[in-house]
């Protein structure tokens, strides 16, 4: 009984390391995806470390400083974006929610494929009043294109319509996560950030290095905003998320 108590103690203690190893690298994979085609990326500076805590955000920034980034010599396009959480609302009238995984909403542009990370299933991107979610949930949950569906942000529940559906690169779910996704000005006034953005992503011209780019962008931004490589704030990110 001793042996096998030990034996299923190993074997308990060594699927436990597998398993978040197996995550880690799946969370590496995302964000090296995410920023593969960026080489720049600005977002808000934060005056407290925020690695340990995993509800709070840095400071968004002025969105003016997108049309700056655009006017830079070594700056071949850029895309400004904002994120939150947001839930979607089931017709039980309560959250969707899978294992205490988080509700990710953010603003998308599909204008600028080499920056979207989602890939279109079904359906359209979305216009006001609409939004796309993720094919795992609209799979646990009976959702189609064209559906509307509960969803609150920083205020109270609004109705959107369901405009298409969609999944993170080639993968159909993030460890539960429930994504939806809307246009920028919508996304903006649902987490409270009109007029801001939390993330600029850029990528270089030809010729024109990472560091380089990092190094034009830098002296045109206002206190309260950081720029790094993309390859930096891809291993920024997982870090944070490990």
């Amino acid at each position: 009984l001793t042996a096998v108590a030990i034996v299923l103690g190993v074997a308990m203690v060594s699927g436990t390391y597998v398993l978040t190893d197996s995550i880690s690298n799946a969370f590496s994979a995302i964000f090296e995806q995410q920023y593969e085609n960026t080489d720049a990326v600005i977002t808000g500076e934060s005056a407290v470390d925020l690695g340990q805590s995993g509800t709070t955000f840095p400071p968004p920034f002025a969105e003016s400083v997108l049309a700056d980034v655009v006017a830079l010599p070594g700056v071949r396009a850029a895309l400004g974006g904002v994120g939150g959480e947001a839930q979607l609302i089931g017709e039980n009238g309560k959250a969707i929610v899978f294992g205490g995984a988080p509700n990710l909403g953010f603003s998308v542009d599909p204008t600028q494929p080499e920056f979207n990370s989602l890939t279109l299933v079904s359906g359209a991107w979305p216009k006001d009043g609409e939004v796309v979610v993720d094919t795992a949930t609209a799979s646990k949950k009976d959702l189609a294109a064209g559906q509307e569906i509960g969803i609150q942000a920083e205020g109270p529940v609004e109705t959107f319509r369901i405009s298409g559906l969609v999944k993170f690169g080639a993968v159909d779910t993030i460890g539960g996560a429930t994504l939806a996704g809307f246009d920028l000005q919508t996304a903006q006034r649902l987490f409270g950030k009109v007029g801001k953005l939390d993330q600029i992503r850029v990528s270089a011209k030809p010729g024109v290095s990472a560091d380089e780019l990092v190094s034009q962008i830098e002296p045109i931004l206002p206190m309260g905003a950081q720029v790094s490589s993309g390859e930096q704030q891809a291993e920024s990110d997982s870090e944070d998320t490990n």
